[in-house]
């Protein structure tokens, strides 16, 4: 399903992945939790049943959150926006939260999601969309759904009373909430194949973890990763070109940034995301021949078969005489020669580059869903390796605190 190479090869190291292999016997249980929600069927048929009722009961559902309460639903489906009326606002400034105020109605669902129910952000939309609601005669509580961890919180008294809440489980972190409410309940909005879709490359990953493959592939990366940052490479590039897979380099930026860069880390490269051609003919000059303090990871989702023929864009002939070029080209074709001619510079000019091809019908939510495990499981792996608690996040919190204070009667 997902395979991962490197340039330059990082030779074995026998007392590494022994490192490796005790840290996950010692953190198991801690390292497979996120995966929890996968194992429960009582809280998926949850999720399948609130989800089935939104799709046919609303033309459009609107979800808040902000950091790991929204981005790895819109990691998984690629996009802010989809087709079947779900709408992901990650943050009330500018223009889209504004757009849906103006567009509040009677055809439309409201859910607020906070592990904490104390988010800033998403409260203030609660409060501001429930009064929209009311003001236009609605029932609030028809239509709003509060996702959250605490009952009896911020969120919960500035939500509707009897509005419908969905539990999050308390002992998994925002960002590793791949599996739960936060991500199943847009996918079962979605349709149930997503919704199964995103499940199988969850247990994908739970059942190589089991047989040792994944264990040994994560090894594989990390040994490369630490041994790069080690000589010199402090950050880390990952390049995507594909358009859906954005949110899925945002999301690791948030995990692995969040997860690593803790006091007392021997190995916590900074992430630069860099975005397709655009990125390519702006900064690729000084990644080439500027100090060389990087490595990159190119994450690329090409499959063996053909892709969707109603996708595909083929070049007028008139590009193709002109430029001389191959007949039959299409932009995806000229998007994969972009990305492949890249990295082969990068290459051929001494850079470190991993790579990693999540497969699966080129951007197909499957091959997603099995990347955000793997790295579920292995950014918390080097968290551990390092003595470091992957979980938390002690520096985040202190700015929580002074914006209260800035904002406080």
């Amino acid at each position: 399903m997902m395979k991962q190479f490197f340039s330059p090869e990082v030779p074995a190291d026998e007392k590494f992945i022994q490192k490796t292999d005790e840290t996950f016997r010692l953190h198991r249980q801690a390292l497979l939790a996120p995966f929890d929600p996968l194992k429960d069927e009582d809280y998926l048929a949850l999720a399948l049943k609130h989800g089935k009722w939104l799709r046919e009961r609303f033309e459009r559902v609107y979800f808040f959150g902000m950091g790991g309460s929204v981005l790895p639903a819109v990691a998984l489906f690629g996009s802010n926006a989809d087709e079947s009326g779900i709408r992901f606002v990650e943050t009330y400034s500018g223009s889209a939260f504004r757009e849906v105020i103006e567009s509040v109605n009677g055809n439309a669902h409201y859910v607020f999601v906070s592990k904490s129910g104390a988010t800033l952000e998403t409260c203030i939309e609660c409060a501001v969309i429930t009064r929209r609601l009311e003001e236009k005669g609605l029932n609030s509580a028809h239509h709003v759904t509060v996702v959250t961890a605490k009952s009896n919180s911020m969120l919960m008294k500035l939500a509707p009373p009897e509005c419908y809440v969905l539990p999050l489980p308390d002992h998994i972190s925002g960002r590793y909430s791949a599996f739960t409410h936060v991500a199943a309940l847009p996918a079962a909005v979605k349709g149930e194949e997503f919704f199964n879709e995103i499940l199988t490359g969850g247990r994908a990953v739970l059942e190589g973890v089991a047989e040792g493959a994944l264990v040994e592939t994560g090894a594989e990366f990390l040994r490369h990763a630490w041994t790069w940052y080690r000589d010199g490479a402090r950050v880390m590039g990952v390049w995507t070109y594909d358009e859906p897979l954005r949110p899925l380099a945002r999301w690791l930026r948030q995990v692995w940034c969040e997860s690593l860069g803790k006091k007392g880390a021997a190995f916590d490269p900074d992430v630069l995301l860099v975005w397709g051609p655009e990125d390519q003919h702006s900064v690729l000059q000084q990644f080439m021949e500027g100090e060389d303090r990087r490595f990159y990871l190119f994450i690329s989702a090409e499959s063996d078969g053909p892709g969707d023929s109603d996708e595909v864009v083929f070049l007028p002939e008139t590009v193709s005489k002109v430029m001389e070029l191959r007949q039959g080209l299409n932009l995806k074709d000229v998007e994969t020669a972009q990305r492949e001619a890249t990295a082969s510079a990068l290459v051929e000019s001494g850079h470190r580059v991993a790579f990693i091809n999540i497969g699966n019908g080129g951007n197909g939510v499957l091959g997603r869903a099995y990347f955000m495990a793997y790295m579920m499981f292995l950014v918390p792996l080097a968290g551990f390796i390092q003595g470091v608690d992957p979980f938390n996040q002690p520096g985040v919190e202190l700015g929580k605190v002074r914006t209260r204070e800035k904002l406080k009667a």
